[in-house]
């Protein structure tokens, strides 16, 4: 009889729709947020080679930033952000000072759990890889188109090491139809 009792207890389990988060229908990536310890370099790459404009800085502490961020009591941070050229996505970096942003940045390989990379989605790919050669961007790979959806990209890292991507998808042709 036990073992009745359990099997309609995990049947009702499998019946059960959990609620979902209704997500807005143009909703896009809409930033990133990466902690570092020289704000200054990373503003240069993001605004001088990336054509990122600071759209917001200043300093943050309180409770609430606390409480949301499960941080302790007194934290202070200094925060700048870095919005796209086109305005639609931006990079947040945060500089803690209290309490000091600790240790720095290992480039781990591609294979290894937790944050990867970010990608930007750019015009012109082999002028980014350009672009970014020439101010001596340390670059992972160069430019190549993937076979399977026939886009192309390359890896490249900021100056604190964090992955980038910088890509662009495959143009869909257009197929014209006699309606």
């Amino acid at each position: 009889m036990k073992k009745y009792i359990i099997l309609a207890i995990m049947l009702s389990c499998f019946c059960v729709k959990a609620e979902t988060i209704e997500v807005t229908p143009d909703s896009t990536l809409n930033h990133v947020c990466l902690v570092v310890q020289n704000v200054n370099q990373e503003i240069n790459f993001y605004q001088d080679v990336l054509g990122f404009k600071i759209t917001d800085m200043g300093i943050r502490s309180g409770k609430e930033i606390e409480s949301a961020l499960g941080l302790p009591s007194g934290t202070k941070f200094k925060i700048y952000r870095a919005s796209s050229p086109d305005g639609h996505f931006f990079v947040e970096l945060i500089h803690f000072l209290k309490p000091v942003s600790q240790g720095s940045i290992h480039i781990l390989p591609a294979t290894y759990r937790g944050f990867n990379h970010f990608g930007i989605e750019v015009n012109d790919v082999d002028e980014t890889y350009k672009i970014l050669k020439k101010a001596d961007t340390k670059i992972i790979s160069k430019p190549v188109v993937l076979k399977e959806s026939g886009a192309k990209l390359f890896f490249a890292y900021d100056p604190e090491g964090n992955r980038i991507e910088f890509f662009k998808p495959k143009i869909q042709e257009v197929t014209k139809h006699d309606y």
